[in-house]
């Protein structure tokens, strides 16, 4: 009966190596699948972030575009402005010369 004992405990503590075995070989395939996803990744995080930093320049762009053409209708409307103001300018001036002429 001791030697059966002995003989199962034998068969069993086998199993239990042959067992932990396969564990510690699953976890190392875990850690290296997983080491070869987060390198599989990596291009992938990279190219996020170039493109998450190409919108944020072109919302920059995008911004200060409508700021130059804020900018520019407003200097658009100043010229207008100032050629309307010329042009009545050079008519008061010709209405001062033929008054001028006429009082010679």
């Amino acid at each position: 009966a001791l030697q059966i004992s002995q003989a199962l405990a034998g068969q069993l503590h086998d199993k239990v190596r042959a067992q932990a075995a396969v564990l510690r070989r699953r976890k190392t395939e875990q850690k290296l699948g997983s080491k070869a996803e987060t390198q599989a990744l990596q291009p992938v995080k990279i190219m996020l972030r170039h493109l998450n930093a190409v919108k944020e320049i072109s919302h920059q762009a995008a911004d200060q575009q409508e700021i130059a053409c804020k900018e520019n209708k407003k200097a658009s409307i100043a010229r207008d402005a100032a050629e309307s103001k010329k042009k009545r300018a050079e008519i008061a001036l010709r209405k001062l010369k033929g008054q001028f002429e006429e009082a010679m």
